[in-house]
Order: C-alpha cells, then structure tokens, then sequence
C-alpha cells in the first residue's frame, strides 16, 4: 500500500464537514482505497492506495465532485 497526501486547491474548497463526509463517501467507493483523514481545515486528504485504483483515479473522482487536488 502506499500512503498519498492531496491538497484542495483551486476556486472550491472544502468549507464544513459537510464536505469533508461527501469526499470521503465519494472516495470510499473506489475500490482499494483506505481514507485515513479528510480535513476541511487544512484542505487535506490523507488516503492509503493498494494499487486497485490509481491516485489519477482518485483526482478524477474528486474532479466530479467538483474539488481540483494537487498531489503533496
């Protein structure tokens, strides 16, 4: 497995929980994808991949849901 760190960036952030809960939904359903933090504050998600879906196809599902990531 290997550990990744995200950024939010861009016009959208992550403003409440409320965001925080639909991005960790919304990457959970990705298959081998383990959330270890998602954070409104810092604008940081921690995940750990076990190599059944790519960081490109963790930054496409965040894409569709309207938050653009820089990988950290």
């Amino acid at each position: 497995m290997t550990k990744e760190l995200l950024e939010v960036t861009g016009e959208r952030l992550m403003s409440c929980s409320g965001c925080e809960r639909t991005v960790t939904f919304s990457l959970s359903a990705l298959p081998g994808v383990k959330i270890l933090k998602v954070d409104y504050k810092t604008q940081q998600i921690g995940l750990m991949l076990n190599g059944e879906t790519s960081l490109e196809d963790v930054m496409l599902e965040l894409s569709s849901i309207g938050y653009v990531v820089m990988h950290l």
